[in-house]
Formats: C-alpha cells, structure tokens, sequence
C-alpha cells in the first residue's frame, strides 16, 4: 500500500499534496492543520479552528494509557521494515535537507 501512495505521489505531482511528518504533528497539529488549508487555497474558519483544539483537549496524548508495540509481535523485525519502506525513507530524507 505505501508503494501505491508513492506511485500516485510520483504521478500526480507533489501540488496535490500537504507531507507532513510525524514530529511536526506533534510537535503542532495546529500548525499543520493551517498548512494543509493554505496549500489547498483554502481559508480556515476560526470556529473549525477553535473544534480542532477543543478536539486535542479532550483528547491528550496517553488518554488511554501508552500503546508498547514490539515488531516481533507481528512477526516482523526492523530489517523487514526497512525493506518494504527504503523508497519512503529516502522521500523523506530529501524533504528534510530541501
């Protein structure tokens, strides 16, 4: 599935597209949600604005505990992960140093 998401990415064009990474959403979702509205020409509302961080109050990070995931639960180890995502890794190694 994360080849077909590249594929498309690669076809369609990055125009279509708000990337964001992990640490930038948490580090400001906020923020992130602003981007994705201005990369689509879009205005958000202050009231949908003012949703988004009620939402993030109610909803903190760890509000159900800390999710623990081992790779060998699955079955899998990092060597696995690293095979089927090479391409992703390298996309987003040449966004961080542009």
């Amino acid at each position: 599935m994360l080849q077909r998401a590249m594929d498309h990415h690669k076809q369609k064009g990055a125009a279509l597209f708000t990337d964001v990474g992990y640490e930038e959403l948490i580090r400001d979702a906020q923020d992130v949600l602003k981007k994705i509205y201005t990369d689509r020409g879009e205005d958000i509302s202050p009231e949908l604005l003012e949703q988004f961080k009620q939402a993030e109050k109610m909803n903190p990070k760890g509000k159900y505990g800390k999710h623990i995931y081992d790779l060998e639960d699955f079955g899998i180890d990092s060597a696995y992960i690293n095979s089927q995502t090479e391409e992703y890794q390298r996309f987003q190694l040449s966004k961080k140093e542009n």
